[in-house]
């Protein structure tokens, strides 16, 4: 199984031992909330890593995110990121509520190539898995590619698959060389919501990841 491959470079990427080195940035960002280890949802072994969206205590407008995250420090970009998600009592309550896997490129102390106005930040690529069909707010330094249904999924679980050469080459006209780590984050969020809209519900369940060089099977995000 691809997960259990030595070239991953996701360690517990099928969350089996727990968080570690998982973390979340609820400690750092006031719009993060942390993630738990699942015990009873898992698309192999026992356990998964679960995103409980819920507005209900909050009740926040503006931008909240749900996510699991791995820095990681390597001499090149991987070719091929995949994994699989599982959705349950998925709840819209507001316009730009999705689920996304980015990818942030860390720049080298001499910066990217000047494909935007400040090559200091890092260039990011979001592959969004389902829920939204068009970009939810501005931001000059993400690509966005909507790889899944606009209707998310729910009560199964579901695989993608991206080949991050191609699509830094094709959405940013290079494939980065140089940079000082890459952050990896797996998100459930919404965006932009707006006070008095409907409540924000869900559980999002990610499993058995894979972030290296292995050949793509077929890109997307599908049943398989």
């Amino acid at each position: 199984m691809r997960w259990q491959s030595p070239d991953n470079l996701l360690a517990n990427a099928s969350f089996e031992e727990g968080r570690e080195p998982w973390f979340s940035l609820a400690d750092s960002s006031p719009f993060w909330r942390d993630f738990e280890i699942a015990n009873t949802v898992s698309h192999s072994g026992k356990h998964s890593a679960r995103l409980q969206l819920d507005s209900r205590d909050r009740n926040q407008a503006g931008t909240w995110v749900w996510g699991v995250v791995r820095d990681l420090e390597t001499d090149h970009l991987p070719r091929t990121l995949s994994g699989h998600f599982r959705v349950h009592g998925w709840e819209p309550g507001t316009q730009f509520q999705y689920l996304q896997v980015a990818l942030l490129v860390m720049p080298a102390e001499e910066g990217f190539p000047e494909v935007f106005q400040d090559p200091r930040v890092p260039l990011q690529m979001a592959w969004v898995l389902a829920g939204i069909d068009r970009q939810p707010f501005a931001i000059q330094n993400r690509k966005f590619v909507f790889a899944g249904p606009l209707e998310v999924p729910e009560d199964r679980w579901v695989a993608f698959e991206f080949d991050v050469h191609r699509d830094f080459q094709d959405y940013w006209g290079f494939v980065p060389e140089k940079f000082s780590k890459i952050r990896l984050l797996f998100e459930a969020r919404y965006d932009g919501r707006q006070p008095g809209e409907g409540e924000v519900s869900g559980d999002v369940f990610y499993d058995d990841l894979y972030l290296g060089d292995q050949p793509l099977r077929s890109a997307g995000v599908a049943d398989r």
